[in-house]
């Protein structure tokens, strides 16, 4: 009788797996590098963009809350929201001491109670700020960690302008004494020349120290001395008084036919 003998398949030889070599990963890794270098400079563009269209979008809700105060209050433009110069009145543009003591139990404490709030349609702080401005962040963080600290900083991006020459307000802001001694000196609309030239709103340029040259300490913007940002691809965003907002160059603000409503 024949035996049959069933041979069994031997198992398939494994071969140890083929990783990458040196060479192949440094290969990888440039190409990744070159990939993202091509790629963050485009994203950095479009984050940009995105910053300056709401800055722009900021300023013109800002600018029509002023057209409309302004035709609320018998053509007179509201008061310069300063710091130093001028103390706190109830006819400023934007509170922004929220954080000063002094004033506590106070409206002032309460930038919903500021003269351009009522005309402004579901009322932000965050509207006051460029969403670039990172250092209004610090400025607030810096209040928050130290509220009593003797510093008050101004913590939104925007400002008004103010220009004051030998006595004579020349706009855009109306001024007035905290004492009462002095009479207002309002600033009309009317008095505005050319006024697709005239600049209304600034994003002013900033830094975490308050009072350094050019950083906005308060709501109001003093040309020529006060300056323009240049975060937006070194432009800053400002509005002029026919209502329409431009990025402009630094040197914009400093030309007068830009910054005297009445020149």
């Amino acid at each position: 009788m024949q035996t049959l003998i069933r041979l069994s398949a031997s198992p398939p030889v494994r071969r140890p797996a083929r990783g990458f070599t040196l060479i192949e990963l440094l290969v990888v890794i440039a190409i990744i590098a070159i990939l993202a270098g091509m790629l963050l400079p485009v994203l950095a563009k479009s984050k940009d963009k995105a910053h300056q269209t709401m800055c722009r979008s900021n300023l013109r809700q800002l600018t029509l809350a002023m057209q409309l105060y302004t035709d609320s209050n018998y053509d007179r433009f509201p008061g310069a929201a300063s710091k130093g110069s001028y103390a706190p009145m109830k006819e400023d543009w934007i509170f922004w001491n929220t954080y000063d003591s002094r004033l506590s139990g106070t409206i002032f404490r309460d930038p919903q109670q500021s003269a351009l709030a009522p005309y402004i349609a579901r009322f932000n702080t965050n509207l006051f700020r460029c969403p670039a401005d990172r250092e209004a962040v610090k400025r607030q963080q810096l209040l928050e960690k130290n509220p009593r600290g003797g510093v008050n900083y101004y913590i939104y991006s925007y400002t008004l302008t103010s220009y004051v020459e030998s006595s004579q307000n020349r706009g855009i802001s109306s001024i007035y004494d905290s004492t009462g001694s002095a009479p207002p000196l309002h600033f009309k609309s009317t008095a505005i020349k050319n006024p697709a030239n005239k600049i209304m709103f600034v994003e002013e340029h900033s830094e975490v120290t308050a009072g350094s040259t050019g950083s906005p300490d308060d709501g109001r913007w003093v040309p020529p001395g006060n300056y323009i940002s240049e975060r937006h691809s070194k432009k800053g965003i400002v509005s002029l008084c026919d209502g329409h907002v431009e990025a402009v160059r630094r040197s914009y603000g400093a030309e007068r036919l830009h910054y005297d409503p009445m020149y």
